[in-house]
């Protein structure tokens, strides 16, 4: 790689370093923490759906046990039981006279029920058409023959056929009516504890006067809750059942019941049994399928599941949108008969079965609210549940929303940083380019310069490479020179033994030289240092004798003075005559005198002459002495060096010959 890709990238690694280990902490700590607040609200909304439904279902016992204490409820159970046997002897001639016609009709309705019932046959026709006649009357005057549309069967008051039953119904069915209507519930029947036969109906379905201790529907839920609460002595008591979807009079569709025990004189003498709305309890769990409202987001949802796993809730998914949602199911490996099952019905209430680890666990009392797991159609979702705590039924609700959605934020937030990092990446990747050049440039041209020398020592290399390859022949044949040698080479061992005891002699003799060389060569430097020193006392004695010619030059400058003086003095005396001579005679003398001064200067001068000749040259012969000492020095340190050099070689030779 080019020393600038280098650079480059070490500029980008120093500036990206640093950013990606904080946006690596910054993401975890940040997906962690929103990780943690969609578990939370996810759990927070679960927590009021269950709250609210478990609410809900204790308000349905406060509802059912006031109806069941109600004066005129208690008498009309007693009243509807003793009026339904009346029928027959009351308006059964009049039934009679279009008897067929009224079967028909009977018949037809039934057949409507069929037809509507998915996965019923012709059978079920006549397995539930009543065949005693006070029920078939029953069943004519306020279904078959009921003007108002099915459904709306509540409408009518009085069949307007002036029997007991009538009467008595077009005063109670407007209040029960009323309270029907009033909380919420798809039906009230009035059933009595001894026959066990519905003697009221508020919706008219085909369940009245039917026997729930010995009619076609004895098996169903409701008529097993029935032959329990028919035998309780409490007043106080309510039972709830589980949804059933295969109770008839309801299309085989999902229907619930709550039911209570009507007392006289502390006496059970009927029942009261409220259809509760499924539909109403998937209004609660839906918001009226305003999911978004209450912060459930585009996927989320909360439902219900029974202990048959299958759901008592509606799937959001389905409501939603039913074709992707079925084709998801099938893609899914569902059955064709629970696909067609939820087509038919238009609900997933107890028609979809969502075995799963989170279902059992709901069911089986454990509560959870951190766990990713698969949802109806095996998407990843964050999921929380929890079982609920409703008497008389098992139920587990679950709470969930896609993890896609939940987890948008984090994703969000890790795109951000990427598009920061790549951001961040290409400014620090341009000023790399530009210091990096900055930097290389000079450098090539360094690295240009060596790469030629480098060219020029790898020829040479090359060229030594050759003769080193015409050497290896001569080594080759000095190998076997050397084979020959290892014979001679053991006979040298032992000459190299005798040896080296010659050169340990040789290396005491050369130490003893190497100490006698350096003793002398510090005698030399101090002679060297002593002819110095002679050779500075020499100069001051030739500059003390250039200081005697001065002043015996001086000395020789007064007596030729006296002398002229003298001379002059002898003339004078020549001129006075007699009365000169004394002086004459005294300058005489004083001319002699200044000769023999003149004299002696003069033996001085050329003595001082001779004394700074001699001195001269001993202050050559001095300062040549001086250097001959010089070089007898750089000798002797030469000679010292050699000694060891010679104990240096005589170390070695030893070392050699004791190696040999």
């Amino acid at each position: 790689m080019k020393l600038t890709k280098k650079l480059i990238l070490l500029f980008v690694l120093i500036g990206l370093i640093p950013f990606v280990l904080i946006g690596i902490y910054a993401y975890y700590n940040s997906s962690s923490a929103l990780k943690e607040r969609e578990f939370n609200t996810l759990q927070s909304l679960m927590m009021i759906k269950k709250w609210e439904l478990e609410d809900y279902f204790r308000r349905r016992h406060d509802h059912v046990k006031l109806i069941a204490h109600r004066p005129d409820v208690i008498s009309a159970v007693e009243e509807f039981s003793e009026d339904i046997s009346k029928l027959d002897k009351e308006v059964g001639s009049d039934y009679d006279k279009n008897r067929s016609r009224n079967l028909d009709m009977l018949r037809s309705r039934y057949v409507y029920q069929q037809e509507h019932t998915y996965g019923s046959s012709a059978d079920s026709i006549s397995q539930y058409t009543p065949q005693d006649k006070n029920v078939q009357i029953l069943q004519h005057l306020y279904i078959a023959a009921n003007s108002f549309p099915i459904g709306k069967k509540d409408g009518l008051d009085d069949a307007g056929d002036r029997s007991s039953y009538s009467t008595l119904h077009k005063k109670e069915h407007p209040l029960l009516r009323r309270l029907a209507n009033l909380f919420g519930y798809s039906d009230l029947l009035l059933i009595d504890s001894n026959s066990g036969r519905v003697v009221y109906s508020f919706a008219k379905e085909i369940d009245l006067g039917t026997n729930y201790l010995t009619g076609p529907y004895g098996k169903s839920s409701i008529a097993k809750a029935f032959q329990i609460v028919r035998n309780s002595t409490d007043e106080n008591y309510s039972l709830l059942t589980d949804t059933d979807d295969k109770y008839f009079p309801s299309y085989d569709k999902a229907a619930m019941f709550i039911l209570a025990p009507i007392f006289k004189n502390k006496k059970n003498i009927g029942v009261i049994a409220l259809q509760i709305s499924v539909d109403q309890i998937d209004k609660v769990m839906t918001n009226y399928n305003q999911w978004t409202d209450i912060g459930m987001g585009k996927t989320g949802e909360t439902v219900l599941i029974g202990d048959d796993l299958y759901l008592r809730s509606n799937a959001r998914s389905f409501i939603e949108n039913p074709e992707r949602f079925l084709a998801a199911l099938k893609d899914l490996g569902h059955s064709p008969d629970s696909i067609s099952e939820i087509q038919h019905e238009n609900s997933t209430i107890c028609n979809l079965k969502f075995d799963s680890k989170v279902a059992r666990e709901a069911l089986t009392g454990r509560s959870k609210e951190h766990i990713i797991a698969k949802g109806f159609l095996n998407f990843d979702a964050l999921v929380a549940y929890t079982p609920l705590d409703i008497p008389g039924i098992k139920w587990g609700m679950i709470s969930k929303i896609h993890k896609d959605e939940a987890f948008a934020p984090i994703n969000k937030l890790r795109n951000i940083l990427l598009i920061l990092g790549f951001i961040l990446t290409m400014l620090v990747f341009g000023v790399g380019v530009l210091f990096a050049r900055s930097i290389s440039n000079p450098l090539n041209k360094i690295i240009n310069s060596l790469s030629a020398t480098s060219t020029q020592i790898a020829s040479t290399i090359e060229e030594k490479e050759r003769i080193v390859s015409q050497q290896s022949a001569s080594v080759n044949e000095t190998t076997t020179t050397m084979d020959e040698l290892g014979a001679s080479s053991r006979q040298s061992a032992e000459q190299a033994e005798a040896s080296a005891v010659g050169a340990r002699q040789a290396y005491e003799l050369a130490n003893q030289g190497q100490s006698t060389v350096s003793e002398m060569k510090d005698n030399m430097m101090t002679m060297r240092e002593k002819i110095v020193a002679i050779a500075e006392q020499i100069l001051n004695l030739s500059e003390q004798t250039s200081q005697i010619a001065t002043v015996t030059n001086l000395v020789s400058d007064f007596a030729n003075e006296t002398k002229m003086l003298a001379m002059n003095a002898a003339v004078e005396a020549v001129r006075a005559g007699e009365f000169g001579k004394g002086f004459s005679v005294v300058a005489m003398e004083i001319r002699k005198l200044a000769d023999q001064s003149k004299g002696s200067t003069e033996r001085i001068n050329a003595l001082v002459s001779d004394i700074q000749k001699s001195t001269n040259s001993t202050v050559m012969v001095t300062e040549e002495g001086s250097r001959a000492v010089e070089n007898v020095v750089k000798q002797v340190t030469v000679t010292e060096e050699t000694f060891n050099e010679i104990v240096a070689s005589i170390n070695s030779s030893t070392e050699s010959s004791q190696q040999i």
